[in-house]
């Protein structure tokens, strides 16, 4: 089932910054960091809490974290320390989550302020982007993150959307430069 998809504006709301805050934090519980992330999808972008997979088993013989539409999400204490963890599953959960749908899908990694966009090419997996998350600028991260998850059907027609969605740093610009070389 597709996500909820909308046009949303760039005010964050109340509730999300403390998330935010305990994020930047960098928790250092993989649940903690988890929950953060479905609350901040269900305040900011409207996904109902139904729509975000928590722990879906699939046929790697191990669980995503988060999964919501086509985008796996994997939550770490330290991403830096547990980054060797991150390369042996999520290229396997990618892999799955595109067989099973004949879909493209990216990966999210973070640790709460470590965030990182990931994706197959040709089999291996790529880091797309990264960002730390400051949370005195809840609006710049909620718009980066925005454009990993490509939740929207549509969106503003204004400068800072065309480049943060579609520009040369963007997940969409990325994968489809990814999908080209491949060819």
């Amino acid at each position: 089932m597709e996500p909820a998809r909308i046009v949303r504006s760039m005010t964050v709301k109340a509730e999300s910054l403390g998330i935010l805050r305990h994020l930047a934090s960098k928790p250092g519980e993989h649940d903690a960091v988890k929950a953060d992330f479905r609350e901040l999808l269900i305040l900011e972008f409207d996904v109902p809490r139904a729509e975000v997979h928590l722990e879906t088993r699939i046929e790697v013989k191990s669980r995503t974290d988060a999964l919501i539409g086509r985008t796996v999400f994997e939550a770490k204490r330290d991403l830096i320390r547990e980054w060797d963890d991150v390369e042996r599953k999520v290229p396997d959960y990618l892999a799955n989550r595109e067989a099973e749908t004949g879909e493209p899908f990216v990966g999210i990694a973070s640790d709460g302020r470590l965030w990182r966009v990931l994706a197959l090419d040709q089999g291996k997996l790529v880091k797309i982007k990264e960002t730390n998350l400051n949370p005195d600028k809840p609006e710049e991260f909620i718009a980066w993150l925005d454009g990993a998850l490509a939740l929207k059907v549509s969106l503003p027609p204004d400068p800072a959307t065309v480049r943060i969605e579609l520009g040369g740093d963007s997940v969409a610009f990325r994968t489809a430069e990814m999908a080209l070389r491949g060819l």
